[in-house]
């Protein structure tokens, strides 16, 4: 099973950081959900602040993993598991980050998986996990038989509810969720998502 993982806010906190930086340059504090769209930063009123951040190598390196992240990852190795990320407006400064923060949180995983790609639909792949819906659509169009997973974060948590039962998109709360469901899905050849939210609750009661 080909499994491709994104970075950003599904793996490595980017939110987190790019927030806390913006307190830093700008002097203004702004709480997670501020970020309640994927291009929440147009909505910042300091450009020099959002200027001086985006030629930061600390937006690459800084940030924490999200919860579950890294046990998710590892538990996801078992498969044929890569890192598939987009490089964004200086991937001169994001990639290298993006390499030394794998190094020090994840040092186990092979560099040599991680993909940087501007349009992850021209990936091929059994299952993609990511946190923006529109690229899961597009990737999903060219991969139907793919499994399509949206990390439930608060900037796309309103897009998340009608998915399960439509457009052949689940979503998954962390790494470890995804992990056990696509373990739950190769080992008893569940095909298809329509018995997700049971799945859930099976395992939530299990795990009590």
């Amino acid at each position: 099973m080909r499994i491709l993982v994104d970075m950003d806010g599904v793996l490595y906190d980017w939110t987190g950081i790019y927030l806390k930086l913006y307190q830093e340059f700008s002097g203004k504090e702004l709480p997670l959900d501020f970020r309640w769209e994927w291009h929440f930063m147009r909505q910042l009123p300091n450009t020099k602040a959002k200027s001086a951040i985006t030629k930061s190598a600390r937006l690459w390196t800084e940030g924490l993993p999200c919860s579950g992240a890294l046990d998710g990852l590892r538990a996801l190795s078992a498969h044929d598991t890569y890192i598939a990320t987009q490089p964004g407006p200086r991937p001169d400064i994001a990639v290298p980050g993006k390499i030394q923060w794998l190094t020090r949180f994840a040092p186990w995983f092979d560099l040599d998986r991680l993909i940087c790609i501007k349009h992850k639909h021209l990936l091929r792949g059994d299952v993609l996990i990511e946190d923006r819906l529109c690229n899961l659509v597009s990737w999903k169009t060219v991969n139907p038989q793919g499994i399509a997973l949206l990390m439930v974060r608060p900037w796309n948590v309103a897009e998340s509810w009608f998915l399960e039962q439509s457009s052949g998109i689940g979503t998954v709360f962390d790494l470890v969720d995804a992990a056990r469901f696509l373990d739950d899905l190769e080992t008893h050849g569940v095909h298809h998502l329509v018995n997700r939210a049971i799945w859930r609750e099976h395992h939530l009661i299990d795990n009590r």
